[in-house]
């Protein structure tokens, strides 16, 4: 990604990882969650200090404030360091822990992962390069099984060509019962959303939805697993119109952006969203 990106001179950080875990990892027990955008907040703010950088932006979207579950009175999100509460809380720190620290925001937090969806489908250079897979990170693969990449699968699908998506994923995920029984779950047919970096039940409906209609506008079959799916959630077509309000149209908190990236990501978001509606 770095590469199609263009950039010349990245500045490249290694870390080492306790031989012991690997051993462990490779007799078969599980990794431990590790709050890795934590740990990228605290790595970046480092390096923007040594080399005086004024800013830390990464790009962690509106969609990971939801949480999976609500547990003893308690709401657990397994996206907590991706949140805006996280970054808020960071921030503070960093102005108490730093002297004149470089300021650490999201550069996509006023989008949902949809509408980051409908923004990526516009970047095909970067179609071959990007991964939302952590069973396949070791391989560089799609594992085509796990929820994050049913829901990158389906997030993506109403803006990106059917040919293209089965090129990126290797098959088309909307006929795998593995990928239907995940999707189940992101649009909340089940009690606990995965606990995966994946977006909000609405937006799932959302995509949804719009992949059904995307199927009858170009004549193609609808999918029955996805038909099955928006039956059991006695949801109807009239419900797009308000979901399309409420998820792809709706403009989230501006946070902390800089008024210069502001008005990038504004002018950007808005003639993506003009040129998708005149498609449909």
């Amino acid at each position: 990604s770095v590469a199609a990106s263009g950039l010349s001179s990245p500045v490249v950080v290694t870390r080492v990882m306790d031989p012991k875990l690997m051993e462990l990892n490779g007799r078969g027990y599980l990794n431990g969650h590790t709050p890795f955008s934590a740990y990228l907040a605290f790595l970046g703010l480092t390096v923007a200090a040594i080399y005086g950088n004024e800013y830390v932006i990464v790009s962690n979207e509106r969609s990971a404030n939801e949480g999976n579950v609500m547990y003893r009175g308690l709401e657990v999100n397994h996206q907590y360091s991706k949140s805006y509460r996280f970054e808020e809380s960071f921030r503070s720190y960093a102005a108490d822990a730093f002297y004149e620290p470089a300021s650490y925001f999201s550069f996509l937090r006023p989008l949902n992962d949809v509408q980051i969806g409908l923004l990526f489908a516009s970047f095909p250079q970067y179609f071959g390069s990007f991964r939302s897979c952590n069973v396949g990170s070791k391989k560089n693969i799609w594992c085509g099984k796990c929820p994050k990449c049913a829901f990158t699968y389906l997030a993506l699908s109403p803006f990106v060509p059917q040919a293209t998506l089965v090129r990126i994923f290797g098959s088309d995920y909307f006929r795998d019962e593995n990928i239907l029984t995940h999707i189940r779950a992101l649009v909340g047919l089940t009690p606990v959303k995965p606990f995966e970096c994946v977006g909000t039940r609405d937006e799932a409906k959302l995509a949804l939805l719009l992949v059904i209609n995307k199927c009858k506008d170009e004549a193609r079959e609808i999918p029955e697993g996805l038909l099955a799916i928006k039956s059991d959630l006695q949801i109807m077509d009239d419900d797009l119109v308000l979901l399309e309000r409420t998820v792809l149209e709706e403009w989230g908190d501006t946070a902390n952006l800089p008024p210069e990236h502001l008005t990038i990501l504004r002018h950007y978001w808005e003639k993506q969203l003009a040129e998708y509606r005149k498609k449909v």
